[in-house]
C-alpha cells in the first residue's frame, strides 16, 4: 500500500488496522469517545463495568463457506453443533431492551455463523438504532452482499461494516474461503461501497481484512494495495490455532493445519482476556460464553437469567479472578485459546508497539 493513502495505523486487540480514509464524524462525539475510552481502560485496569460494553450476537450458527482456518468449521465438522438456527425477534429485542435500560453501548453481530443469513437482520438493526445503541458492526464475508441486501443494510444503519476476504488472487481465496466466488465477492464489496457513496453516506465504515497465514503470507503487500484503493481500512490479523487447531476436531487428512501458522509465537506479557472485562457472547437460542471459541465455558442461559445477573455472577467473577491474578492457565479451556499469545516475525503490521 502506498504509504501516502495511509493516514493511521491503529494496533487494535490482536491486529494492525491501516486506515487510508478520514475518520467520519460520528466517530468524534463524546459519546462515543466515552464508549471506546471504557473499551479500553476496563480491560486494562480490570474495572468490571455495570453492564457488558459490547455483546456479541450469534444470530445464527449457520455458514455459507467451510474456511479451513476458522474455529466454527473445526467444530461444526466435529459435530459441535446438536441443531442449526436463528435467533428469535424476541429474543433479540429482550437482548436489545435489556442492554439499553443498563448501558450497553455497541452490538457486533458476528462469530458462528454468517448474520446476512439471518432474513431479519436488517429489521434487527433498525431496532438497534431506535433504541440508541452507539454501534451496530457486522462481520461477514460478503457473498451474500448483493445489490439488493446493500441498500437494505445501508438503509437500516450500520455503523461499522468487516469483511473477511483473505486474499487478493482468486487461487489462494477460494481455497481459503471454501465456497466463495472471488469475482462474485469482490464485485459485491466494490458495489457496495460505490452505493453508499452515491448515497452520500460516511457510514457504515468498510475494514476488508485477512487472517495472515502460511498460504497467503507472501500476498499482504498485493492484498493492501487491492483494498487500500477501495476500502476505509485494511486490517491483518495472524492465524491463531484456537483450542489446539483443527486436529483437535477433525482428522487431519479433512484439514491440514500444519502449513497455518507463521512466525513464531511468544507468551504476552502478563496477559489476562480483554473480553471478560468488555463483552459477553450470546448465541443465537440465549445460550451465553465469556468469549468466541470457549465452546465448554457456558456462563448461563438467557432463558433463566437477565445478562446482567450472568454478568456478575460467579461464573464470570471466577474466571475474571483467574485472569486478574495471572492465573488463567487453570481453566482449561483458556489455557489452550491462543490468545494469549503473539505472533512475532519482521512485518511491521503484526510486531508489538
Amino acid at each position: 500500500m502506498k504509504e501516502n493513502i495511509i493516514k493511521d495505523i491503529k494496533k487494535q486487540d490482536h491486529f494492525k488496522e491501516l486506515v487510508v480514509s478520514n475518520t467520519p464524524d460520528y466517530f468524534k462525539t463524546e459519546n462515543y469517545l466515552h464508549y471506546r475510552n471504557l473499551w479500553n481502560t476496563c480491560p486494562s485496569n480490570h474495572v468490571v463495568p455495570n453492564f457488558p460494553i459490547n455483546l456479541d450476537l450469534h444470530i445464527t450458527n449457520k455458514c455459507n463457506l467451510k474456511c479451513p482456518f476458522c474455529p466454527r468449521t473445526w467444530n461444526d465438522l466435529a459435530g459441535g453443533f446438536e441443531t442449526y438456527g436463528f435467533m428469535s425477534m424476541e429474543l433479540y429485542k429482550k437482548i436489545v431492551d435489556e442492554g439499553i435500560k443498563e448501558g450497553v453501548k455497541a452490538l457486533h453481530f458476528t462469530a458462528n455463523g454468517e448474520p446476512l443469513l439471518h432474513k431479519g437482520l436488517e429489521e434487527m438493526i433498525k431496532y438497534a438504532n431506535e433504541r440508541g445503541i452507539l454501534e451496530v458492526i457486522i462481520h461477514t464475508n460478503a457473498v451474500g452482499l448483493s445489490e439488493k441486501r446493500s441498500k437494505s443494510l445501508l438503509d437500516a444503519g450500520v455503523h461499522r461494516l468487516a469483511i473477511s476476504f483473505d486474499s487478493p488472487e482468486k487461487e489462494s481465496y477460494e481455497k481459503l474461503r471454501v465456497g466463495a466466488n472471488f469475482e462474485k465477492t469482490l464485485r459485491n464489496i466494490k458495489r457496495f461501497v460505490e452505493i453508499r457513496n452515491n448515497q452520500n453516506k460516511q457510514l457504515p465504515t468498510v475494514r476488508v481484512q485477512m487472517v495472515d497465514q502460511g498460504d497467503n503470507i507472501h500476498l499482504r503487500e498485493k492484498f493492501d494495495e487491492m483494498f487500500g484503493n477501495i476500502a476505509d481500512s485494511v486490517s491483518h490479523v495472524p492465524y491463531i490455532d484456537y483450542n489446539g487447531g483443527p486436529s483437535t476436531y477433525v482428522d487431519e487428512k479433512t484439514i491440514d493445519g500444519s502449513n497455518m501458522a507463521i512466525g513464531e509465537k511468544k507468551l504476552k506479557d502478563n496477559f489476562s482476556c480483554s473480553y471478560l472485562w468488555q463483552r459477553l457472547i450470546i448465541e443465537w437460542d440465549g445460550i451465553v460464553y465469556p468469549c468466541f471459541y470457549g465452546f465448554d465455558m457456558k456462563m448461563g442461559s438467557l432463558k433463566d437469567n437477565t445478562i446482567k445477573q450472568i454478568w456478575h455472577g460467579k461464573k464470570m467473577t471466577d474466571l475474571r479472578q483467574l485472569h486478574s491474578t495471572g492465573n488463567y492457565n487453570k481453566c482449561g479451556d483458556c489455557n489452550k485459546c491462543g490468545r494469549q499469545f503473539e505472533t512475532i516475525e519482521d512485518d511491521t503490521y503484526l510486531s508489538s508497539d
